[in-house]
């Protein structure tokens, strides 16, 4: 699983490259915590669940704009983001 924040906040209208550096950073480690959690499911879940929570603090911090994160879930292998 791979989501970069990065380039999501450019497409939000972001001008704070410092915030969007601290994010790929944070999305990097979270992202091997996620890998390394796979062998154990519930482990996995758990360090998706995280990921998903540290996300949503980045979109917090590099929006200038409103977004309204619907649903998030996550499970089988697979994460949904709905916004």
């Amino acid at each position: 699983m791979y989501i970069d924040t990065a380039k999501m906040a450019r497409q939000i209208g972001s001008t704070d490259r410092a915030a969007m550096d601290r994010g790929s950073r944070d999305r990097r480690r979270q992202v091997a915590d996620v890998a390394a959690a796979s062998r154990q499911p519930d482990q996995a879940r758990l360090a998706t669940e995280e990921a998903l929570d540290g996300l949503f603090r980045i979109y917090q911090k590099t929006s200038q704009v409103v977004i309204g994160i619907k649903e998030i879930a996550a499970g089988d292998g697979r994460v949904s983001l709905r916004v």
